[in-house]
């Protein structure tokens, strides 16, 4: 009982007297029940009403005494049910009652009661079959097991939570026999049937029936077992019963109750024509719900239990009318036992068809087409028994009811049995003494109980339960009643009371005078009629099929009852699973799927398209000449083809008397030389389609010559001039003529050429420095045309130059070319390249010496005069780009004068070597530089010698790797073939070295002393007679680990020195992201678990929610990478120090792709997720997602896949995720931004598209609030304010003064400086050429000083951007137009400071020198003007690998040097190839530097004062040093920019010396 005790109770007390006041009447003040069974009981308003919870006359037995279902320990139902069906069959008594008083009772059952919700989350608790079960081979499997679906009920949220508080599972019906199952349980479903005419409801077929669910009421509509379909909702009928349409026969039940209102209706409409629609509705309700309750508890109850009924003693507002658990989940499934397998359909005539039952759930369409089906059906009902001569329960039920989910046949009796389980009702002896009983003691009461029941059934219960203490309600109830024609005395007793609780406790009760208002006529006109009346009254049923008790046959003489025959009845279709996800979902999910991950595919192809069209564009601004160009007659200009995978380029071709083709680039430099004469025949091909314009010239032993020309004119008179020169050598044409297609295809291209060097190098190499036996130890053989190929292969004299990275026409090429053709045929075979290859690999000094002197030895007398050694200095010297004459002729004297030779003008072999003695290490190591292969892996060990030779040389000695010109397959040619192929070859100056020991190892470290002398390399210090800067340089010479494993180590373990930092924040990060995801995940697969979502999607929602957390983070966390005005600022601040932030940009690019990573298991994990919410049932998911219901149609078919995708918020913004994500990313690799940038650029503003979805996206709350905004809102808004810098810095359209092209492929560009325009030196700034787009913007650094009226930066060509730069800019191109660039900035890093220490030391690396470029010029300044300065010297020092390496900023150094007056710079060059590559002429001009430095101080291939060392700096010395020569400085600041792998040698160094108690060393650095 409840009362009314509570403030709260008594708040809602007064509520509901003052809505009393307020209800809805009808005629003379008569009070209207409201539709959910609400303000029944005054006292106690939601007594009764929908959504409250059953009560419990029966202490609750859960397993866990809160929720968990009772019966752990109880049989398998299944098994119990089919023991009690094999057992029971046969023993039914005919009790009389017939079908229509189950289906009534049904209706009545629906009207009370409805569990049938499932919980929230969904819970399952699945029986499991057994193999040899019919319905084993067709089930579901649950994991391994196969299982009949079983959903646990709702239940009443709080509850469950303890032992004090069981689960109490809600009735979403009114408890109330208030005709609900005819009207509906809400005012708005009722006004859904109202057709608002007089009164009635909304009919169809000619009103007999009711009206087609063209409201989209949400009626029960599950897939049908006959046939597996789902019908439309507006096939259904339009009931107040939300399960009306299960079967037609309870349909034809609730047609009754439509037509018998709508009957009252016209009675009253015509009585009280004066009366409104709402007041003719009301009061025909009001009759209809009268006679309804009169005919449930007067007439049909007592028939269904075969028992009387107390007459009505009065309203009782202190009883409880809920249904109890044990009735609902126990006492009325009684019913069950009487449901038939058919029930028959009879016309007026009297015939009669059977309808199975089974065949019929979900397809009552099928059954009632017309008002004369429903009334054969009522007919055929009230004419039938329900109960006689079969089993306890129908095969219809026990194995062939239709069921939930994707399973079309479950077993009715094994689910009453689990759903008294899941109501946690206790056993059957519990329920006996509750209800007064006497309970069963053994299994032998049974039979004492039912005398119907056999020893087998006792038997095998016993078998099953154990102990009779165990036995279930419902088993024990329909055990107690079976065979008797009635229920037991369990059942009986629980259903009256509940019906009398019912009756007693309804307000609205008809024969309660004081609120039903009837009058004693009408009470009696009321219990007047009976079912039998209303039948008459609204079918068309003749009199003479119907009793007058129509739910009970009693023989009155109207016949005998109509009788089913089993072999009269169709079967049961077999049991199938039914999936909401059809083939066709399949098809399109997978195809939707497929076009998902084809589309980045579509971008790729996008940017294909694009980076075609732009190398179009750039192959069209080559092929066609900024300018014509002014040739002679025998001159041609063309675009050479080199290849489907190599750029075209300008070449000019001239045919030079006698037998030379020249191709010369626009700029005169020779690409290469053809001598016609070494040509049998000359064979050109010519195309003869796309204007005729291509031209291949066969080149034997060479690549074909492939031409474009502008004109087909212009081809033929090359042809015609080609053909004639050819000819005047005797050289026969023949001319071939073929597509384009096929003329490319045959060509030779340089590409096939390289593969031959390759082999050819390759092949001299492994002869050179190995034995052919050695060599097959660890080199696989190659193919035998590839040997030959190499042995037959010869190089040209461009092919050699290009092999020692110099140009065709330089005099030591020439001089090298001309010594090594000993045939003197143009061309250099294996042979002769591998004499000389075998001297500078294993000759000795003197051999080495002997061949450049032989070199430049020209007249062949045995001396070098000055000229000649002149020549020989001219030719090491050439490519430098300083006029070095003068300092040659001063080395020359000078050499000679050491020579003791100072007035003679010729100089022997003998004297030459003497004069080197001092460098013999250096030439013992001396190899020939040839482009592509490794002296440091290829030299022989010292141990391994021939075995010719009388030592033992072991194969594992060998340098280890595939081979050592880093190809994969290295053709080996044994010393036999060699000989073989080159016996006929004779040198007269020559000669192969069969087998010389290696030189001895280098030392690890050389000490140079830069104050008043240098050290040669043998350690002998010289005076230079003058004093670059008082530091001692230390070199280091790097030793490389004779295994490749521990190189790989070393390198890792530099890499993580390098990175250390960087590696820091790196695993900050993924800690940080890796928690978010674990969080997420832990919530989802725990903590969520009563959510029931992971259930439901398995580990689909633990992937796509964790991976949205770290998503979030990740994009949010892109944001403050790109602040660059805010980087820029925190650089200048100590938090440079402890945090990276010259590192923004490659952390860019690592959270992007971590994003990226977590964006793919997002939408993997959805993709999972939206298959299952497309596959579980409607009421499944609206447990999840509340809005669901107003999808509800009835049928729990799920939305599609595609509603979830293309018709929610989430689903369509994440669907234009995922293409924006597909765009940003694919055109943002590397191959994008070197080939398309403007595409590049554009598609990277999507990111505001992509932020704006992303929020979007979550705003959906589709399964959490959203989240993304958290992490967003503070990324944003420092990202937002940095923006709003950079667009303060208004974007300037500014002139080009001058433009310079610099050797090593650098582009001086010098522009006007705006008015405005403020910096430091060492800032940067970005620059966008107009010609490549505005919005093209890419950092430089300035290479200008701010007293300087211009700007200037230094832009060395390596990408496409810069090379297009490059030509853009090239001052032969300059159109009449002024050139302008785009210009953005100053931005500034750690560099700037320098100016702040009184000593600064700056280290370059490589490209790293431009930073400095504007320092040093700053510096030399000041230094000029004599300016007052904090900073007292400078130490430039430049680290980089090779002397073509810094001859663009020579210059800059040498206008440093003669402006700085008061001496604050002094600068260092040190290079580090020397000690990598032995190269001869690297050695060579080695050498001759320290002559030249002890002679002038200065360097002889620079002319400046700067000291030039050949090695790495040891830098912690060397920054030591300066500390001692400069004692009073307590701060030095170290600047150093360049490789990682030198500033953090720089880093370390700093690092060492600041533990001393000595000056700070303050280290900034940044890496390029």
């Amino acid at each position: 009982m409840r009362h009314a005790g509570t403030p709260v109770h008594l708040v809602v007390f007064l509520t509901c007297i003052i809505l009393q006041h307020v209800c809805r009447t009808v005629g003379a003040g008569v009070e209207v029940p409201l539709c959910d069974g609400w303000y029944n009981n005054a006292a106690h308003p939601d007594y009764g009403s929908t959504g409250m919870p059953l009560s419990r006359d029966l202490p609750p037995a859960y397993s866990d005494d809160a929720y968990r279902p009772s019966g752990t320990d109880r049989p398998n139902p299944r098994l119990v049910s089919r023991a009690l069906v094999k057992h029971l069959s046969n023993t039914a008594k005919d009790s009389g009652r017939t079908v229509l008083c189950v289906f009534f009772g049904q209706h009545v059952v629906d009207d009370i009661s409805d569990v049938r919700g499932i919980a929230c989350p969904t819970e399952y608790s699945n029986i499991a079959l057994q193999p040899g079960d019919p319905l084993y081979n067709s089930a579901e499997s649950d994991r391994t097991t196969k299982i009949m679906p079983f959903q646990r009920a709702v239940y009443k949220s709080g509850t469950g939570t303890s032992a004090n508080n069981p689960r109490q599972q809600v009735n979403a019906a009114t408890s109330w026999l208030d005709g609900s199952a005819i009207y509906g349980v809400s005012e708005a479903w009722q006004d859904r049937l109202r057709a608002f005419t007089n009164g009635s409801l909304r009919t169809s077929h000619g009103g007999k029936l009711p009206d087609m669910n063209v409201m989209g009421l949400p009626m029960q509509n599950l897939p049908s077992p006959k046939n597996q379909k789902i019908h439309k909702p507006n096939n259904l009928y339009a009931l107040g019963n939300v399960r009306g349409n299960e079967n037609p026969f309870l349909l034809a039940v609730s047609a009754v109750w439509t037509r018998w209102h709508n009957h009252w209706a016209h009675r009253l409409h015509t009585d009280h024509p004066e009366w409104t629609d709402d007041q003719v509705f009301q009061q025909a309700k009001r009759w209809v719900v009268a006679t309804y309750q009169n005919i449930v508890l007067y007439e049909w109850l007592p028939a269904f239990i075969n028992d009387t009924v107390e007459e009505y003693s009065g309203y009782n507002r202190f009883v409880d009318p809920a249904p109890s658990n044990v009735f609902t989940a126990a006492a009325m499934r009684y019913g069950h036992s009487m449901v038939p397998s058919a029930v028959f359909k009879r016309n007026s005539s009297g015939h009669a068809m059977p309808i199975r039952t089974c065949n019929t759930y979900w397809s009552a369409e099928d059954v009632i087409q017309t008002d004369e089906d429903v009334d054969g059906l009522l007919s055929g009902m009230a004419g039938q028994i329900a109960d006689g001569g079969r089993s306890i329960v129908s095969e219809d039920l026990q194995g062939f009811l239709y069921g939930p989910l994707t399973f079309s046949r479950r077993d009715l009796v094994a689910m009453d049995i689990q759903r008294g389980r899941d109501h946690g009702l206790p056993d059957y002896n519990t329920a006996c003494r509750q209800y007064g009983l006497a309970p069963l003691h053994n299994w032998t009461d049974i039979k004492v109980m039912n005398q119907k029941i056999s020893d087998e059934m006792v038997s095998e219960l016993s078998d099953l339960y154990g102990s009779v203490d165990k036995l279930d309600v419902w088993v024990g109830g329909m055990l107690a009643g079976a065979g008797a024609g009635r229920p037991g005395m369990l059942y009986k007793t629980i259903m009256k009371q509940q019906f009398l609780r019912l009756r007693d406790a309804d307000r609205f009760w008809f024969e309660n005078t004081q609120t039903s208002g009837f009058t004693e006529d009408e009470l009696n006109t009321i219990r007047g009629i009976n079912f039998k009346d209303i039948l008459s009254r609204v079918t068309d049923v003749p009199s003479a099929q119907l009793q007058d008790d129509v739910f009970v046959w009693k023989n009155d003489g109207n016949g005998s009852p109509l009788e089913v025959d089993p072999s009269d009845l169709e079967p049961c279709t077999g049991q199938t699973t039914f999936s909401y996800f059809d083939n066709v979902d399949w098809v399109t999910f997978g195809v939707t799927v497929i076009v998902l991950c084809l589309f980045p595919l579509g971008c790729v192809f996008v940017i294909m398209v694009a980076a075609w069209r732009n190398e179009l564009r750039t192959e069209r601004r080559l092929q066609t000449p900024k300018k014509k160009l002014d040739l002679p007659s025998n001159a041609y200009q063309a675009t050479e083809w080199q290849g489907r995978r190599l750029p075209t380029r300008q070449v000019v071709v001239t045919l030079q008397s006698p037998s030379l083709i020249e191709v010369r680039d626009t700029r005169d430099a020779v690409f290469r030389l053809v001598n016609i004469a070494k040509i049998a025949r000359g064979i050109i091909t010519v195309s003869r389609d796309r204007g005729c314009k291509f031209l291949s010239i066969h080149i034997p032993r060479e690549y074909d010559l492939v031409l474009k020309f502008s004109s087909h004119h212009e081809r033929e008179t090359f042809l015609a001039d080609l053909k004639q020169f050819l000819t005047a050598q005797q050289v026969p044409v023949e001319l071939q003529e073929v597509e384009l297609g096929q003329l490319q295809k045959q060509a030779v291209t340089i590409e096939d050429r390289q593969k031959t060097l390759e082999d050819f190098f390759c092949s001299v190499f492994l002869q050179a420095l190995s034995s052919s036996r050695a060599v097959d130890d660890w080199v696989v053989q190659p193919e035998k045309w590839k040997a030959k190929s190499a042995l037959d292969c010869e190089l040209t004299k461009v092919e050699f130059a290009e092999a020692m990275s110099l140009r065709p026409d330089s005099q030591f090429v020439v001089q090298m070319f001309n010594l090594v053709d000993k045939d003197k045929n143009g061309y250099i075979s294996f042979r002769e390249f591998l004499d000389l290859v075998v001297i500078f690999s294993k000759g000795t000094m003197e051999d080495k010496l002997r061949v450049m002197f032989d070199m430049y030895d020209q007249t062949g007398n045995g001396y070098l005069s000055r000229k000649e050694l002149t020549n020989m200095l001219g030719s090491l010297m050439e490519l430098v780009s300083n006029n070095t004459t003068g300092r040659i002729e001063d080395l020359v004297e000078s050499m000679f004068a050491e020579a003791g030779m100072e007035g003679e003008q010729d100089m022997s072999f003998d004297k030459f070597v003497s004069m080197m003695q001092d460098h013999k290490e250096e030439l013992n190591q001396a190899r020939l530089n040839i482009a592509g292969s490794d002296w440091t892996t290829l030299r022989p060990t010292r141990t391994s010698v021939p075995k010719e030779s009388g030592r033992r040389r072991s194969s594992s000695m060998l340098p280890k790797g595939p081979w050592r010109l880093r190809r994969a397959s290295a053709p080996v040619v044994s010393s036999g073939d060699v000989v073989s192929a080159t016996r006929r070859k004779t040198s007269p100056k020559l000669e192969p070295i069969p087998s010389v020991p290696c030189a001895a190892n280098t030392t690890d470290s050389d000490n140079v002393f830069t104050s008043d002398a240098v050290t040669a390399p043998n350690g002998k210090r010289r005076s230079t007679g003058r004093s670059s800067s008082d530091i001692k340089v230390q070199l280091l010479r790097e030793t490389y680990p004779a295994s490749a494993y521990q190189r790989k180590m070393q390198a890792f373990k530099r890499w993580v020195e390098n990175k250390r930092l960087q590696l820091l924040y790196l695993i900050f990060y993924f800690a940080i992201t890796f928690a978010l995801f674990v969080e997420r995940a832990y919530h989802y697969a725990v903590e969520a678990e009563d959510f029931g979502i992971r259930q439901l999607t398995q580990y689909g929602i633990i992937a796509s929610r964790g991976a949205a957390a770290s998503m979030s983070f990740s994009f949010s966390l892109l944001l403050l990478t790109m602040c660059r005005n805010s980087l820029t600022k925190l650089r200048e601040t100590f938090l440079n120090r402890y945090i990276p932030f010259d590192y923004a940009v490659d952390f860019h690019k690592i959270v992007a792709i971590t994003a990226l990573v977590f964006t793919i298991i997002h939408t993997l994990g959805h993709l999972v997720n939206v298959y299952h919410f497309a596959v579980h049932p409607l009421n499944h998911l609206v447990c999840l997602f509340p809005s669901l219901r107003t999808l509800d149609n009835g049928s729990d078919q799920p939305p599609k896949w595609y509603w979830w995708a293309f018709q929610t918020m989430a689903g369509v913004t994440g669907v234009l995720l995922l293409l924006v994500v597909s765009i940003i990313y694919v055109f943002a690799t590397g191959y994008a931004r070197r080939r398309a940038f403007s595409a590049f650029w554009a598609t990277h503003q999507l990111y505001i598209v992509m932020f704006i979805l992303t929020v979007l996206h979550g705003s959906g709350r589709l399964i959490q609030n959203p989240s993304f905004h958290l992490y967003l809102i503070g990324p944003a808004i420092i990202f937002t304010l940095d923006k709003l810098v950079s667009i303060s810095h208004r974007r300037q359209l500014v002139d080009i003064v001058k433009t310079e092209l610099l050797p090593s492929d650098v582009t001086n560009i010098q522009f006007k400086r705006p008015d405005d325009f403020e910096y430091k030196s060492g800032q940067w700034v970005r620059i966008a050429c107009p010609e490549q787009g505005p919005n093209e913007y890419h950092p430089m650094t300035l290479t200008s000083a701010p007293h300087e009226n211009t700007l200037s930066v230094h832009v060395r060509a390596v990408g496409p951007w810069t090379a297009q730069l490059r030509r853009t800019y090239d001052p032969e191109d300059f159109s009449n137009g002024t050139q302008k660039l785009f210009l953005d900035g100053p931005f500034g890093e750690g560099h700037q400071d320098w100016y702040k220490y009184k000593i600064a030391v700056l280290v370059g690396g490589g490209i790293g020198i431009t930073p400095f470029a504007s320092i040093l010029k700053d510096v030399a300044y000041l230094s000029s003007t004599g300016a007052n300065m904090n900073c007292k010297k400078v130490y430039f020092l430049w680290v980089t690998r090779t002397q073509r390496h810094f001859e663009w900023f020579i210059d800059i150094i040498r206008e440093v040097e003669e402006q700085d007056r008061r001496g604050l710079v002094a600068v260092h060059i040190f290079i580090t190839q020397f000690f990598e590559k032995f190269d001869v002429r690297t050695t060579m001009l080695y050498i001759y530097e320290r002559h030249f430095q002890r002679l002038s101080g200065r360097s002889l291939f620079t002319g400046l004062r700067a000291t030039t060392h050949f090695g790495r700096p040891e830098f912690v010395s060397l920054l030591d040093s300066i500390q001692h020569q400069n004692p009073e400085v307590k701060k030095i600041g170290v600047f150093s920019c360049g490789p990682p792998g030198m500033t953090r040698n720089v880093e370390d160094a700093c690092a060492q010396l600041n533990k001393k108690d000595l000056a700070h060393y303050v280290s900034y650095y940044e890496n390029f």
